[in-house]
């Protein structure tokens, strides 16, 4: 259950966090001193503080642990952890987590697990939805994310591959898809190449949103093989306890 909007809106003032925060859910938000008789000494008049909050970032769980000195009128933080459950996330958000904790800024820190939790969830409904609809398709994962294999009948030649990665910007200080493929020229013609490529080079741009990378990616399936047997639609509605999905499709 979420907690109470007034601690929310608390911690989010203590530390200067003005991000539009609509799509996380708040678990846990904890305040608690941190200062011992030998912290006493070392930090003198400074109140030590610990923040534990708890986050559903699109179905992903965030856990942050904030050390901080507080003073009248704002805060400094001392040491941001940040940890993640899901393993898959865990090692794909790795560098950007790791910058964002030396830099202890939490309104980035905020904005950017926004944008990779989005991205992150975007592309696993993509692959709900419309990778495995096929059954010549082939999805695993790997360090940096998804590789993708597209096959012809009976598993005989490769038609697509592609690795699709969540991409950290350091230089930018921004997250984006990545995707690196590979088209098959002796099976496919000029033609079908030409608009498999457009395609994907648009699916990339980080202003495209959801309903446009779903009808984008069956796009791409369609311009290399018929459809599904099962029709797929353009509405999608998860809402079962094993798959809750927070992004709807309209």
């Amino acid at each position: 259950m979420a907690i109470a909007e007034v601690a929310i809106d608390l911690f989010k003032s203590t530390f200067s966090i003005n991000t539009n925060t609509s799509d996380i859910k708040f678990l846990r938000v904890q305040e608690e001193p941190y200062n011992t008789l030998e912290q006493k000494h070392e930090f003198g008049e400074k109140v030590c503080v610990l923040h534990t909050v708890s986050l559903s970032i699109f179905n992903i769980e965030v856990n942050l642990r904030i050390l901080c000195f507080k003073y009248d009128d704002h805060v400094e933080v001392l040491k941001l952890e940040i940890n993640v459950p899901n393993d898959s996330f865990s090692r794909e958000v790795a560098p950007c987590k790791n910058f964002l904790q030396r830099k202890r800024n939490m309104n980035l820190t905020f904005e950017l697990l926004i944008k990779f939790a989005k991205l992150f969830e975007m592309r696993r409904l993509i692959c709900w939805t419309v990778f495995k609809k096929y059954p010549l398709i082939i999805v695993t994962e790997n360090e940096a994310g998804i590789a993708v294999k597209c096959y012809t009948a009976n598993f005989n030649r490769n038609l697509l591959d592609f690795n699709w990665t969540i991409n950290w910007i350091v230089e930018e200080c921004e997250v984006s898809d990545f995707i690196e493929f590979y088209l098959n020229n002796s099976v496919l013609s000029k033609r079908r190449r030409g608009k498999v490529r457009e395609k994907l080079e648009v699916i990339v741009q980080p202003h495209i949103d959801f309903h446009t990378k779903l009808k984008l990616w069956k796009s791409v399936l369609e311009n290399l093989y018929s459809r599904p047997s099962a029709p797929t639609t353009d509405i999608l509605e998860i809402s079962s306890d094993e798959d809750d999905s927070v992004i709807e499709i309209s």
